[in-house]
């Protein structure tokens, strides 16, 4: 009987991941009839670090965030707008914005390193901090899903 239950709870766990790592996996998507990305920002490999130091030419927030493109098409390749931006929500120049050369094609996941924040002042910036991750900020690839793009993750900084 205590087999059967640990069986009937294995295959539960397993159509759980199943489900789970599906969706994470290039779905019908399109945009005017053609084949179109969907670029997602992952969960299990974006997070952000409140690095201990409070300076003025040091970063305050480091840590790193990983997209994929769920959808059919390849993202396309750009050159002037950043793939990815990281900000405070309510200071908006705690920023890092991701300017390299790069495309994503169907199924490919991206993790790029940011470092956020060279204050101005140190006064004032402590707490529990949200800062909002984007893919695509500028909305330069036209998806089949733009409403997926925003990730918030919350910081505890302590500058004095």
């Amino acid at each position: 009987m205590r087999v059967l239950a640990l069986v009937a709870g294995f295959l539960a766990a397993g159509l759980l991941v199943l489900a789970t790592f599906s969706t994470a996996e290039a779905r019908t998507c399109r945009v005017h009839g053609k084949k179109a990305p969907d670029l997602v920002i992952l969960t299990e490999g974006t997070y952000l670090k409140f690095t201990g130091k409070c300076s003025l030419v040091r970063s305050v927030v480091k840590g790193r965030v990983a997209i994929r493109n769920v959808g059919e098409a390849p993202a396309k390749l750009l050159v002037a707008s950043p793939l990815i931006k990281v900000f405070d929500a309510t200071r908006r120049n705690m920023k890092d914005a991701d300017r390299k050369l790069n495309r994503l094609q169907p199924r490919e996941t991206q993790t790029t390193r940011v470092a956020i924040g060279r204050l101005q002042s140190k006064k004032g910036y402590k707490g529990l901090r949200r800062f909002i991750v984007m893919a695509d900020p500028f909305r330069k690839i036209e998806e089949c899903n733009e409403r997926n793009n925003t990730q918030y993750v919350w910081v505890r900084v302590n500058c004095k």
